[in-house]
Parts: structure tokens; sequence; C-alpha cells
């Protein structure tokens, strides 16, 4: 009997262990930001949940060629790799510092060269579906005019 309650205790332990890993299931997901044929550097992607449920957002940042990958937020300090299976609105913006909380007038007074409508997700008209085990590679192409 006592052997029964040690091996319960002990399973029930590697359970919570297996269970504390890395926040929510995510997949990879990445591509290009580009702007009149040229890739757009140094801004922030944010990907917007549209349904309703679990699914977090996720966000990154473009490199000098306008390439980004995204990570999901789980806690203070714990980023999950990539986004989770749903739909999005993204977003892009440039100049404003990463991981700060901003109104959307901060976004929209912003002179950063690129179309306001991008920067908030009523008003953005791209968007992405990431699948479960997809390419989920999303490549943007900013309009100086977005169309809706």
């Amino acid at each position: 009997m006592r052997n029964t309650f040690v091996l319960l205790g002990s399973l029930f332990g590697a359970s919570l262990l297996g269970c504390s890993g890395g926040g929510p299931p995510t997949q990879q997901v990445s591509g290009t930001v580009t702007m009149n044929g040229q890739p757009v550097a140094d801004a922030q992607i944010g990907f917007h949940p549209t349904g309703t449920g679990e699914t977090k957002p996720a966000s990154g940042m473009t490199d000098a060629q306008g390439r980004y990958t995204l990570n999901t937020y789980v806690k203070p300090g714990q980023q999950a790799s990539g986004a989770m299976v749903g739909d999005y609105k993204v977003t892009v913006t440039q100049g404003i510092a990463d991981n700060r909380i901003v109104e959307y007038d901060d976004l929209t007074a912003n002179d950063d060269g690129l179309p306001a409508e991008y920067a908030e997700a009523g008003t953005t008209p791209l968007t992405a579906s990431v699948t479960d085990g997809g390419e989920n590679e999303f490549d943007f192409t900013l309009e100086t005019q977005a169309t809706n």
C-alpha cells in the first residue's frame, strides 16, 4: 500500500513538472515586412487575436532586412517562441520602444514614415492565420496608402 502512494505521488509530481514547461503551445512564425520595395527595419510587428478564447497576442521586431520572428508573452520574464494557432490582425509600427504600453494617439502621432492604418488592430488591413504544423511564413508589403 505504501509503495502505491509513493508511486502515485511520484507520477503526480512528474506530471506537474511536465505542465510547468514553457507556456502555451505555439507554432514558429516568421516573415518579412517591406514598403515601396524596401525592407522595413527596426519595426515592431504585432499579431492581435481576432477570435475569442485563450489565444494570446504575439510580437516581434524586424531586422535590417525586414525579417521578423514572433514570441508570445507568457508572464513577466517569460516568452514562448512563436504564436498560438488562430487568426490575427497584424500591426506594424516603428520608433516606439519595445515592450512599452502606449495609447493609440502615441502610435498615430509617431511620424515613423509608415501609414497610420498599420499601427492599430482596428484599422490595419493586414491579417494572418497561424496553423498547426503549417509553414506560418507571413510576408507583408505595406502600401503608402493602406486599403481596406
